[in-house]
């Protein structure tokens, strides 16, 4: 609750957006934590000055009332990591409008963390014990692991003794730093985020295992939404890496620049998907 409390006091400290205005913009997933929000604040604002449009900040980081909210034009545009993006485009027809190609060539999947004092090698040996998921519908927090252990023959149901929902990922990488659980799924960019700025995190976490490559985290919309909205929205976002000022932005969020992504990126996490799906709510 104190955690929340503070994010929502940033917004209001940092954003120039009034809440009477027109447009909302959402944002599910904070690339470094919490973090981020002050620089999510400072791309809201920047897209507000570029569109000449007030976009009001909104931070929903449980995936499906971010997804419902959207297509329920709640919100004009969320960013959304690939997992609720993939639900929602089955389920409400979401459609993609740009994605992050992040910083340091860095990759987009899940890490299975533990405890540096694990003995643990891979998720096979977490059987049994404590793990943190971070969402319902998070694919590098939840989806990448059930479908492992599907894989492995096991039941995602049972496998683990306890789960704990962090409902964040970096309050699922606090639940194995503070050893409450075993293990979690989180996603890499907040890890190797948290590894590059604090060297002492290398003695108290280690990565057991890696989940395979993902079509990266997109702003999304409706696919009802105005082409005009959508080609402004877009053409913003794909030359902010080309103006002073939208660069600085990036740099803070460790995004080198928003790119067009092909559908067929999300295809592995389609497939992952449609064989656990009756695990997802």
């Amino acid at each position: 609750m104190v955690r929340k409390i503070s994010i929502i006091l940033l917004v209001l400290l940092f954003t120039t957006a009034s809440f009477a205005s027109e447009k909302k913009i959402l944002f599910s997933l904070y690339p470094q934590g919490n973090k981020s929000v002050p620089a999510l604040v400072e791309l809201t604002n920047y897209i507000s000055e570029k569109l000449k449009l007030n976009f009001v900040l909104i931070l929903e980081q449980n995936y499906s009332n971010a997804t419902r909210m959207l297509a329920n034009k709640e919100v004009d545009i969320a960013f959304l990591c690939s997992g609720p993006y993939v639900i929602g485009k089955e389920r409400y027809k979401l459609e993609a409008i740009v994605a992050i190609k992040p910083s340091f060539n860095m990759e987009y999947r899940s890490y299975i963390v533990v405890p540096y004092t694990s003995s643990a090698k891979s998720l096979k040996d977490l059987k049994g014990k404590t793990f943190a998921f971070v969402d319902l519908q998070s694919y590098t927090g939840r989806l990448v692991p059930l479908y492992m252990i599907k894989k492995m023959g096991e039941n995602p149901i049972n496998f683990f003794s306890n789960i704990v929902f962090a409902k964040s990922h970096e309050a699922a990488l606090e639940e194995v730093i503070d050893g409450k659980v075993d293990g979690a799924a989180v996603i890499s960019l907040l890890v190797e985020h948290k590894l590059r700025n604090d060297p002492s995190l290398h003695k108290r976490i280690k990565i057991i295992e890696k989940g395979p490559k993902a079509g990266f985290p997109v702003f999304a919309t409706v696919t009802y939404a105005s082409d005009i909205d959508k080609t402004a929205f877009k053409k913003i976002l794909l030359n902010m890496h080309t103006d002073p000022k939208g660069r600085k932005i990036l740099q803070k969020l460790e995004i080198y620049q928003f790119y067009e992504p092909k559908d067929s990126e999300y295809d592995l996490i389609r497939k992952q998907y449609s064989e656990i799906k009756d695990f997802v709510p």
